[in-house]
């Protein structure tokens, strides 16, 4: 699955801003006993979301559109579900959230609880154009996320970080272990996502207004961790994972989703399949039962995941250097096919039909490869006011997905880049696994640099930071090769294997048939991020800050979808800050220049007042 990375590379440094400028606020502490203390710190926020922009006729179908009253849609493939939901100037997201901690300490012992409330008012009372599976395609209804995860659904309480920990002082040095759900915040990125990959990320709730991202930003795992620090400098820290869980999607309808299908790894349900047919609309094809259905996929495993990393100070160079192996099991689904006794041909009459006459139709399902390796380098420096830092991290088996078009194309047609492995497979029997993915070497390099900014332009203060990424996969000639990547709505592009040039008959879409947006073996881009703060004199304890966020995908495609080609994103926003009050408004713009961005027409604007106390 390839995702789109455009909010997450925000918020990555936008975790540096915040660590920068938070002030200070009320916390609720009590003593417990004459060593033991408690303290409490909760926040109540409440936001907005709105599209600004009306959705492209290149990213919806034909027939999808007229029956919302879109006309010219040129998109092949049904996939346009989110887009199609919200026209400009459609409220998308309006969460109401709770977050509380809870720390118990004693200066050498603690623990701590989050807690996570939520209700989105937008999601839940707002009805939307086109609908989805889940809720029957019903116009004007609203969505229904009885299939999604926990934390991607529209209300809910959920305990987040839970785990105990201590300090102990050991042979000159200290140790330090926790035990519970937590995060492990590896790596020197701002942006970019290398090594800090430990953890899952809840990319649902990166895309609400007024998201607190050092809290809620990675999924806290069920861990061992332990740290040891040396007296003379350096340390040595570990991890161990207990549990397995995947990373956080919007799915069936809501506006950050690219696909029609859930994610769960369970046969049934809602949202249970994907709309093919070029022919019909994706309402009348779930109705008639002409998709391709879901059925059981596979989880990644609770066992294998671990790490060690070594850290060393060159205090004649004023450095840290970080030395990182790791293993870990997949948080990014991937998705694959199955062979049905069907014959070549029968999505044309859809699986349903094929039960009709006691055949076992082919189907799609999500799994989550295990045991990728991750080894990696970082150096964090601080030169003349500024923090600098590289990172190079290696993956020799990174699970890489396979062009979802070229999948379905093979498993019915037999045609394509994957067709002779599609016959291979159906010749072998019912059930055998058309795989979605190959493992593949990839390496990554980023060099970024931060700073506190001095008085200027009337600021007090502020911050800048910037970030360049360049990576690399082995991947081989697409027009001849297995291709990688590109998102579902392109539909097939032009291969060797289907004539010289040629991709299937009846792709619309004007840029689906040229053989580009596949991943390729260079992929380089970088971010941008500057926050300025103004002290308001005649009312005390007020700051504006004004801030701006630029990313740029300069070349390539990266396996990752971190990187995509022309895709340009400016985030202009300001930040104002009464005492433990904060209210956030922005502005999002994506480049309409970036062919192969599913989300260039998702341009939005939103709002947010949060309160901690």
């Amino acid at each position: 699955m390839m995702v789109n990375h455009s909010k997450i590379n925000s918020s990555f440094g936008a975790v540096f801003v915040y660590f920068a400028f938070s002030q200070n606020c009320m916390a609720v502490q009590f003593d417990l006993s004459e060593t033991w203390r408690a303290q409490i710190d909760s926040s109540v926020s409440v936001g907005s979301a709105w599209r600004t922009q009306s959705p492209s006729k290149l990213l919806y179908t034909r027939l999808n559109g007229e029956r919302v009253g879109r006309s010219g849609g040129l998109a092949t493939v049904n996939v346009d579900g989110g887009d199609l939901n919200y026209s400009r100037g459609d409220r998308f997201s309006t969460p109401y959230k709770l977050l509380s901690d809870i720390q118990i300490t004693n200066g050498q012992y603690g623990g701590l609880l989050r807690i996570k409330a939520w209700y989105d008012d937008a999601l839940e009372n707002s009805g939307v154009h086109s609908g989805s599976q889940a809720n029957g395609y019903k116009k004007g209804g609203n969505l229904d996320d009885s299939g999604a995860a926990r934390l991607a659904r529209y209300k809910g309480i959920e305990a987040l970080d839970s785990y105990v920990w201590g300090k102990f002082a050991t042979g000159g040095g200290e140790t330090e272990v926790r035990a519970g759900r937590q995060s492990i915040p590896w790596g020197g990125s701002l942006f970019f996502q290398g090594i800090n990959q430990v953890n899952p990320v809840n990319f649902s709730a990166l895309r609400k207004p007024g998201a607190d991202l050092q809290k809620e930003m990675y999924i806290p795992i069920w861990s061992l961790y332990t740290k040891f620090t040396f007296a003379g400098g350096g340390a040595v820290d570990a991890f161990y994972q207990l549990k397995w869980q995947p990373s956080v999607f919007d799915t069936c309808g809501p506006y950050w989703v690219s696909f029609e299908m859930g994610l769960s790894t369970k046969a049934g349900g809602t949202c249970q399949g994907a709309a093919l047919l070029p022919g019909n609309t994706s309402e009348a094809q779930y109705r008639d039962g002409n998709y391709l259905p879901l059925g059981d996929g596979r989880e990644g495993s609770d066992s294998g995941q671990f790490g060690i990393a070594y850290h060393y100070p060159l205090e004649l160079i004023n450095t840290e250097i970080g030395l990182y192996a790791m293993q870990l099991n997949s948080r990014m689904p991937i998705i694959s096919a199955r062979t049905g006794d069907d014959p070549p041909g029968a999505l044309l009459n859809g699986p349903k039909s094929v039960e009709n006459i006691g055949l076992r139709p082919a189907e799609g399902f999500w799994e989550y490869p295990d045991n990728i390796r991750i080894f990696g380098i970082t150096t964090k420096s601080k030169v003349r006011g500024w923090a600098l830092g590289s990172e190079l991290s290696y993956t020799p088996n990174q699970p890489v997905q396979r062009n979802a078009n070229d999948i379905v194309m093979a498993l019915f047609q037999g045609t394509g880049p994957l067709g002779q492995q599609s016959i291979i497979a159906r010749d072998s029997g019912v059930g055998v696994d058309v795989g979605g993915y190959d493992r593949l070497k990839k390496a990554q390099f980023t060099v970024n640099a931060a700073t506190a900014l001095p008085a200027m332009l009337y600021a007090q203060k502020g911050t800048f930071a910037s970030e360049v990424a360049v990576q690399y996969v082995d991947v081989g000639d697409s027009f001849t090769g297995i291709r990688y990547g590109r998102g579902f709505i392109y539909g097939s592009g032009a291969h060797e294997s289907l004539g010289g040039g040629h991709c299937l008959t009846g792709n619309t879409q004007p840029d689906g048939c040229r053989d580009d947006g596949y991943v390729t073996k260079y992929s380089w881009g970088y971010r941008l991020k500057g926050q300025l703060d103004y002290s308001v004199s005649y009312i005390a304890g007020l700051w504006v800050s004004p801030n701006v966020y630029f990313a740029h995908d300069v070349s390539g495609f990266s396996s990752d979808g971190q990187m995509v080609e022309g895709r340009k994103q400016l985030g202009l926003g300001v930040k104002f800050s009464y005492q433990s009050l904060t209210m956030d408004v922005s502005y999002v713009n994506f480049s309409d220049s970036a062919k192969y961005d599913t989300f260039r027409d998702h341009d939005y604007a939103n709002a947010a007042l949060t309160y901690k106390f």
